[in-house]
């Protein structure tokens, strides 16, 4: 990543979440609540991941990929510390898509006011896969497989991507420059990274259950399976929609 992208743009991001920290930290001296402890880190999604890094897998929690719970486990870190290394992770691959497609300042500083950023800066395991999807990208643009198929190995273990990216792929590969046949080529190619990957979380899970690909079923729990969209549009995941929508 080029410095003068750094220096010049990149410190718009920089500065937004560092400007954040600190009326985050004002506040607590203003009002005298600490905020930032574990327990308020550990609410939903975040309090399964973490029970899976320190117990591995059981019950409904096969529905979560363990990528990132494996990454808590081994560097053994609080929840609060895994919430800064995602807001690292998240500034930093943030910072180089803008490098790669030459954002603009006003483009970058529009991409940190996107509510949902807040995931990225939870021990979630969005920040994860977003750096991934990043790395897709640039392995695209630069015509480099070996960085797309590395990437998408790494999405397809942080979360469920298979859904969504087999389709998005095929309409990349297909769409794009070349002969039928390099086209063809780079579907099977993006194919066979997303299997593997999937295809890890299985052997992951089945060392842990003895049992394969359950996070199939745990998944439609959520109601989280291939479906018609219906109207009016919106998430799925039964009654907790209302908490995105």
């Amino acid at each position: 990543m080029s410095k003068n992208y750094l220096a010049t743009k990149g410190w718009i991001v920089v500065a937004y979440y560092l400007g954040l920290i600190i009326i985050l930290i004002g506040m607590q001296f203003l009002s005298g609540e600490y905020y930032l402890r574990n327990s308020n880190f550990l609410n939903f999604d975040a309090s399964h991941y973490f029970h899976i890094s320190e117990n591995g897998y059981n019950d409904f929690r096969v529905a979560f990929f363990p990528l990132f719970p494996k990454i808590w486990d081994f560097l053994n870190l609080s929840a609060v510390s895994m919430s800064i290394l995602n807001l690292c992770i998240y500034i930093f691959f943030l910072i180089y898509l803008g490098y790669q497609l030459q954002f603009s300042r006003t483009q970058l500083f529009y991409s940190v006011l996107i509510p949902s950023n807040i995931f990225f800066f939870l021990p979630y395991s969005e920040a994860l896969f977003f750096a991934a999807c990043v790395l897709v990208l640039v392995g695209i643009l630069k015509e480099k497989n070996w960085i797309t198929i590395f990437a998408l190995i790494i999405a397809s273990v942080a979360r469920p991507a298979y859904v969504i990216f087999l389709p998005a792929l095929f309409a990349v590969a297909y769409l794009g420059e070349g002969t039928f046949g390099s086209r063809l080529k780079r579907i099977l190619i993006y194919s066979g990274a997303i299997f593997t990957g999937t295809f890890l979380v299985g052997l992951i899970q089945f060392n842990d259950t003895g049992r394969w690909c359950e996070f199939f079923e745990a998944q439609e729990l959520w109601g989280n399976h291939l479906q018609f969209p219906t109207l009016p549009i919106r998430s799925w995941a039964g009654g907790c929609v209302t908490r995105l929508d």
